[in-house]
């Protein structure tokens, strides 16, 4: 398994090393950073090549005050149709 880049230009060159395939001609890389995502789903089926970022949003009343409090998770699936990933929230 290779090990994850640690810096800024470890990072960069290997993100340009995967790219290469898919950009044609110049292309910059202006900022890496971590995404926040509340989890990650992975598929073991080969043909879901595709990533869909999905933001639910939780409501919850409080019992003591009975005001809504909403809380917004951002979801990561992967998968190859679109929507798969609403029909997995929902269960």
């Amino acid at each position: 398994m290779p090990s994850m880049p640690f810096s800024w230009s470890e990072a960069k060159n290997v993100s340009r090393r995967k790219m290469a395939a898919y950009v044609s001609g110049e292309s910059e890389i202006r900022d890496i950073r971590p995404a926040a995502y509340g989890e990650v789903f992975f598929s073991d089926n080969y043909s879901d090549d595709k990533f869909y970022k999905t933001k639910l949003a939780f409501i919850t009343i409080d019992e003591k005050t009975e005001k809504e409090r909403r809380q917004n998770v951002v979801y990561l699936f992967r998968h190859h149709r679109p929507h798969k990933p609403r029909s997995t929230c929902m269960k």
